[in-house]
């Protein structure tokens, strides 16, 4: 796979997607950021894309993605983080 611009961030991950979303998905830059040195990194996209068609097609995720609560940052309250792949 070639390099991933930012600007081609949401349709990587949304486009193919064979369920009909609920719920609109929007990124912020950094979020776009993160995502092309997470593929810089040589880590696999393919987790990242299916974890966010699931969240935007239930509003959850699954067990396995160990979704929680962010903590430790002002005015994080309501922002939740998942894992991908194992620590």
């Amino acid at each position: 796979m070639s390099k991933l611009k930012k600007s081609d961030v949401l349709d990587y991950l949304t486009k193919g997607a064979k369920i009909k979303f609920l719920y609109s998905v929007d990124v912020t830059n950094q979020f776009k950021r993160d995502v092309c040195l997470y593929q810089e990194r040589e880590m696999p996209l393919d987790l990242l894309r299916e974890a966010v068609c699931l969240l935007a097609a239930t509003g959850t995720l699954s067990e396995k993605y160990r979704a929680h609560k962010l903590k430790g940052y002002k005015g994080t309250e309501k922002v939740m983080e998942c894992h991908l792949q194992p620590d």
